[in-house]
């Protein structure tokens, strides 16, 4: 095919050439000159010549296709491309089916992670019903909540953004602060405030199990009380790791002395615990004392004392309501 500015009579089909008779030696000079075959379009009626369909006597031999015909592929053709169309056609298929996978997953995580409070929350209920029974994991669920509500109440106070609780079964529950926080006194005041809210929320537990004469209430009200304890240490992760960095060293060793003296006089089985722990962190507070001396330094004197006091007192209450609601086997 040409461009029809290439053609003089406008007609834009390129002849063939063909060579001479059979017998005839080829020779170039020799070769019959190309004939056009004219369109209707580009002359009058009158001098439209019809032309012949087939092979024409006179002139190059060419083929001429009558008005209307198209030559059918053949059937190896044909069904070679209607296998591509349909290997074409799976392949749509199949990228619309792994697309339609991913947008569900998509739209799961998005759920999840929109609900992930109550999502988590309810599989840790599953979880620890499995092991303890539905009304243990209930209340044991519950005192978690209060608990990391306890931060959130503090550092909403602060104007800190943070999240809403996420649940890890056998590992308790976390929040996370999605704003800058203050200052690293701040920080601490965060952490302090579940433990805090977690000793309320387990004297309430007690108190409601000596109301009711209920076992399993003072079982909830232990683990609320063990739980804060824990959470005091002053390790890794820990509320207790934020809360004594701002601390002078004589509270932490203070509260470790108490704790000590306690479980001695009223054996809880902590013993192991406390020991450990208090070896643990104070290597640590030794090692990085600098980094705790700039982080004391950095605290006013007020947010140190009510600290120091909340640090210590909900450290007391833990250990005697461990005391108090500790069932021996």
């Amino acid at each position: 095919m040409t461009d029809d500015n290439d053609d003089p009579h406008g007609v834009g089909a390129t002849p063939a050439p063909v060579p001479g008779p059979d017998w005839a030696p080829y020779n170039p000079a020799m070769q019959p000159q190309p004939t056009y075959v004219a369109s209707p379009a580009q002359y009058p009626p009158t001098d439209y010549q019809q032309p012949q369909y087939g092979y024409q006597s006179d002139g190059p031999q060419s083929v001429v296709a009558p008005p209307g015909y198209h030559p059918q592929p053949a059937r190896s053709a044909r069904w070679g491309r209607v296998g591509g169309g349909a290997a074409a056609g799976a392949g749509v298929a199949a990228k619309a089916g792994i697309f339609a996978k991913l947008l569900v997953a998509f739209k799961g995580a998005a759920l999840l992670t929109k609900f992930k409070f109550a999502a988590t929350m309810a599989i840790s209920v599953i979880a620890y019903t499995w092991i303890y029974g539905w009304a243990f994991a209930v209340g044991l669920v519950a005192m978690l909540v209060i608990h990391e509500f306890g931060h959130i109440a503090v550092y909403r106070m602060q104007g800190v953004k943070v999240s809403l609780p996420t649940f890890i079964p056998f590992f308790g529950a976390y929040v996370k602060t999605e704003s800058p926080v203050q200052s690293i006194g701040h920080v601490a005041a965060g952490a302090m405030g579940g433990p805090a809210a977690g000793a309320v929320a387990a004297l309430g537990a007690l108190e409601l199990s000596r109301v009711y004469d209920s076992p399993l209430l003072q079982v909830i009200a232990y683990a609320g009380f063990f739980i804060t304890f824990f959470n005091l240490i002053p390790l890794w992760i820990l509320d207790g790791a934020r809360v004594v960095k701002v601390l002078h060293w004589a509270v932490f060793f203070g509260a470790l002395v108490i704790g000590l003296f306690v479980e001695i006089s009223h054996p809880t089985r902590l013993l192991p615990i406390i020991v450990i722990v208090g070896v643990i962190a104070a290597f640590e507070r030794w090692k990085n004392r600098d980094q705790y001396a700039a982080a004391y330094n950095a605290t006013p004197v007020a947010m140190r004392g009510w600290l120091g006091a909340a640090y210590v007192g909900v450290a007391a209450i833990c250990l005697w309501g461990i005391n108090i609601t500790y069932i021996p086997h």
